[in-house]
């Protein structure tokens, strides 16, 4: 069933934050169920911070791990250039 863009609103999947406009509105904020109420439906996403929190710590892992590859890479170009 496809809803019309009006009906629908973001509502973050941790957070539960909602975005109105280009803007995360916090669940607590004296704006959230106003904004909320407007709506009849609800598509979930990930707000910024959210994201950081969740991904930040992915993020680093995966970087350290291609430091680490780059490293070992490196040694094993050196041996043999020592050959």
């Amino acid at each position: 069933m496809a809803y019309n863009r009006d009906e629908i609103i973001t509502q973050c999947g941790t957070c539960e934050a909602v975005k109105y406009e280009d803007t995360w509105i916090a669940k607590g904020s004296p704006m959230y169920e106003q904004i909320k109420s407007q709506y009849s439906h609800i598509s979930h996403g990930i707000c910024e911070p959210c994201a950081d929190k969740e991904f930040g710590e992915l993020r680093r892992k995966a970087a350290e791990r291609r430091a680490q590859q780059a490293k070992e890479l490196s040694d094993i170009v050196e041996e043999r250039m020592r050959m």
